[in-house]
């Protein structure tokens, strides 16, 4: 019929702040461009690069909290897009730039996956936790 209610993913896709959600993703892009564009033209040592990207993704993160009573869509975006950038900065230390052992990397990995949890119960946010 036609008045049925679009499925799950198109209303979370469409419904709400789509360009916030746009904007992240985006991000993500530009994180991964980011550092391989610094391993390429900068001679900053890796450690101190991959420790500035991280404090944008915790950066991010607290926005996301800080404005999560006044903007709770927003601020669950930004909250996910900073543990995302937290992922990313993990798995790139470990990854490309073997600066992280794989023990302290997965170790690092399971607490970002269990502070996601954890969030996305406390929020009741089903999109933080399938960003987590």
């Amino acid at each position: 019929s036609r008045n049925a209610e679009p499925p799950a993913w198109q209303r979370w896709l469409l419904g709400g702040n789509t360009m916030v959600r746009i904007g992240v993703v985006i991000l993500f892009f530009g994180v991964a461009f980011l550092l391989k564009y610094a391993a390429e033209t900068f001679t900053v040592p890796i450690e101190l690069r991959l420790a500035g990207i991280a404090a944008g993704g915790i950066a991010l993160f607290l926005l996301g909290w800080r404005l999560r009573h006044a903007r709770p869509g927003y601020a669950l975006t930004l909250q996910g897009g900073g543990i995302g950038v937290l992922y990313l900065t993990v798995f790139a230390a470990f990854r490309l730039y073997d600066v992280l052992p794989a023990p302290l990397a997965f170790a690092l990995l399971l607490v970002l996956v269990a502070a996601s949890g954890v969030l996305a119960v406390k929020q009741e946010s089903q999109a933080l936790a399938m960003l987590g």
